[in-house]
Parts: C-alpha cells; structure tokens; sequence
C-alpha cells in the first residue's frame, strides 16, 4: 500500500498523517487540523491514503480517522525510531491546533474544537509516549489552550480529566515556568470542581 508512493515526499506526509492518527482518539481527528499552518501534508498525501482504504473520512469530511486495529497493528510493528517520530508527529498536531483561528462570536465552534483538543490530549496522554519527545512545547501549548477556551467555554470539568497528563508531563520536565502555569491553570480547575 504505502509501498507504493513513489514520490518520497508524498510517502513522508503519508506517512506523518498515520502516525498522527495512531496516537490519537480512535474517534477521529478533525480534517482542519491537518490543514493548519503548521501541519500541511499535501492533498495528494491524504488520496492516496484514502484511495488505499488506510483512512477513512466522514461523509462531509470534517473527521479523518483509521480503523483502531489498523492503528494498533502499526503501533506494535514500528522500530523505537518510527515510535519516536510518530509521537513528534501527533504532539506537532496538537500544539499546532489553534481556536483562536475561530470567529470570538462563534460560541459553538470554539466549543467544539476545544472538546475536541481536550479528547485528542487524553488520547494521546494514555499512549504513553513522552519517553519518545524531544520537545515538549507541542504538549504544553495544546494544554494552555484547552485549559484557557475550557475556563472560558465552561468546559471546565472536562478539561479536569488532564490532571494525569500534566503531571506526566511535570514528571519528564520538572518544574519550569511552563509547568508552573499549567499547574495554576490545573489548580482553578479544582478549584472550580470543589475540589
């Protein structure tokens, strides 16, 4: 299937796309945010993959996902380097998300992209893939931004469900100035829950 690329550059966005999708929420990920700034694979990366039956899109095309046990057959096949470069690729995807791209009036997008963000974190949080990053900023990008639209949307006990995220991420990293700010933002949540 993929052996079939010849050109290696559509291979490499193929195959950046796919690992993505293996590290996240076996729902789906929201086709828009393979389409950000900073996560572009070609048009043609994506037919190719769809036309090979590798992943599928919802009917108006906003969900690109792939079967879970197709996910789960490449997770256990990968060498540690092609594990490494797959957790890189889903943690670009999610620092590279942006709600603020969203109009400030559109209460429901905002709302949904947020929860969707919140489930992707989760997701990838229960990969147990930070031993594989190089860089965290991805991570702790994508954790301000679902702490702040969730404080702001009242998405705020669902965003609660990070707590084990973060401290994973506190446990690799240690206290930095970063990690602080998500253990304030963490701490309204409680806060916030009673807690």
């Amino acid at each position: 299937t993929l052996s079939s690329i010849r050109d290696p550059h559509v291979l490499t966005e193929a195959q950046t796309i796919l690992a993505a999708l293996c590290y996240l929420a076996e729902s789906g990920v929201p086709t828009q945010w393979f389409k950000s700034r900073n996560y572009l694979p070609s048009q043609k990366a994506f037919k190719v993959l769809q036309d090979s039956s590798i992943i599928d899109q919802s009917n108006d095309g906003r969900i690109t996902s792939i079967h879970r046990l197709l996910a789960h057959a490449l997770r256990e096949s990968w060498r540690e380097e092609e594990r490494e470069q797959a957790c890189e690729s889903a943690a670009t995807l999610l620092g590279s998300v942006d709600i603020n791209r969203l109009p400030s009036d559109d209460s429901d997008a905002r709302f949904q992209e947020t929860r969707n963000l919140i489930e992707h974190l989760r997701a990838f949080g229960a990969q147990d893939c930070f031993h594989c990053l190089e860089d965290y900023r991805h991570i702790m990008n994508a954790l301000c931004q679902a702490f702040d639209h969730a404080r702001d949307l009242g998405l705020v006990p669902e965003v609660f469900a990070l707590k084990e995220l973060v401290d994973t991420l506190r446990k690799q990293v240690g206290d930095s100035r970063e990690i602080l700010s998500l253990l304030a933002k963490l701490a309204y949540a409680h806060m916030y829950m009673g807690k």
